[in-house]
């Protein structure tokens, strides 16, 4: 029997560690542009997934702070 997440609107683990990836993907752009524009797409999307209930706030903060990381990665 599989197993359910009945916890209404969290991530499954196979989705939190997609975004996690595409995340990680912003440090590993070469072109600043493009770099920017899936940062903020993927902003965007955290917000939505925000907004929406998929997420809590605590993990709004992680997703954002991921994505700040990977953007300071960039510079290095």
């Amino acid at each position: 029997m599989a197993m359910v997440n009945k916890e209404h609107g969290s991530l499954t683990l196979s989705q939190q560690a997609k975004l996690m990836s595409e995340i990680d993907a912003v440090a590993k752009i070469e072109d600043d542009e493009l770099a920017e524009a899936n940062a903020e797409e993927i902003r965007s999307f955290i917000e939505m997934l925000f907004a929406f209930g998929f997420i809590r706030s605590d993990h709004k903060v992680r997703y954002l702070g991921g994505l700040d990381a990977a953007w300071k990665r960039r510079e290095n």
